[in-house]
């Protein structure tokens, strides 16, 4: 039978009727695939030295920093004026004030050392000029780091060791210790999810909804950074903080297969589908926590496609 239809050759086609959106635990739609041509590292900001605001912040560090010191030294020295035994409490308080800051300093530096090692492992895995014996390095060096958080460490380690290419320390770190982290990355972001929608239900006002998912958000980036093996101190979040933002872009890509996940994981504990059938706002937390638990464990892992 031919594909005849009567009417005229100039006449325009029936109007298509819209598709009826059945209400779900997300309040989303489908969004549109990406273009084939559409790079998400293309859209980070291309690394700078240090600009006008460093060189500004960095003085007036250096200048608070020096006034203080200047103050602490002669305050000591009025005190032992003074009495010699109160000058001696006073270099002793001050010299454990001096020590915890140190202290926090170091943990700050080694922070950013363990950070340094996953953007070094990261590099080593994608650099086909990169000798193996390196990779390997960093690779085990990096194993360390995650200690108790990756069942059978030490048959990862000598796997790694007999590996004989690239491609094999990279499968061998795919299958041993990136899929168990992205795991317990995945579990994070769903307690993540829970926890948003509960509080997002008590809260007293859906002004506070934007707060409780950033303070619950701020929470799970540091759960899945230490997950990872990071210690993020406060310099260390805000510069996860920075690589979760562009990392966002790469997890944006998947997004109906992450949606789907949340719907699964979020919809099928007790209770939950009806908070968030009853409080608007509260499906969206949840799956924005998934994601956001998801887009962090890229960034801390040294392969950066923990949503394939």
């Amino acid at each position: 039978m031919s594909g005849f239809r009567p009417g005229f050759s100039d006449e325009p086609p029936p109007p298509q009727r819209e598709p009826v959106l059945e209400p779900g635990f997300v309040e989303t739609t489908t969004p549109a695939p990406a273009a084939p041509d559409w790079s998400p590292a293309s859209t980070a900001p291309p690394a700078t030295g240090v600009g006008a605001l460093g060189w500004i912040a960095g003085g007036l560090c250096l200048l608070l920093g020096g006034s203080l010191v200047m103050s602490m030294i002669g305050f000591a020295m009025d005190q032992m004026a003074r009495s010699p035994t109160l000058g001696f409490v006073t270099l002793g308080v001050q010299a454990a004030a001096v020590l915890a800051l140190g202290a926090g300093a170091g943990m700050e530096l080694r922070a950013w050392r363990r950070l340094r090692l996953v953007d070094g492992l990261r590099l080593a895995l994608t650099d086909p000029a990169m000798p193996l014996e390196t990779a390997r390095a960093a690779a085990i060096d990096w194993l360390d780091l995650l200690g108790a958080r990756l069942p059978e460490v030490a048959i990862t380690r000598q796997a790694l060791l007999d590996c004989t290419s690239i491609a094999e320390l990279r499968a061998m770190l795919d299958h041993r210790a990136i899929a168990p982290l992205q795991e317990q990355s995945r579990r994070a972001g769903e307690r993540a999810g829970l926890q948003g929608a509960a509080l997002v239900a008590i809260a007293p006002s859906p002004a506070l909804d934007g707060l409780v998912a950033g303070v619950r958000g701020l929470v799970l980036l540091r759960e899945v950074a230490a997950i990872h093996g990071l210690r993020p101190g406060l310099s260390v979040t805000i510069g996860l903080l920075r690589r979760v933002a562009h990392t966002a872009l790469g997890v944006a890509a998947v997004d109906v297969a992450a949606a789907s996940a949340a719907d699964y994981a979020l919809g099928a504990m007790p209770g939950v589908k009806h908070i968030a059938a009853a409080v608007p706002g509260a499906g969206l937390t949840a799956r924005r926590l998934y994601r956001l638990a998801l887009a962090v464990a890229e960034a801390c892992s040294p392969r950066g496609d923990f949503t394939r």
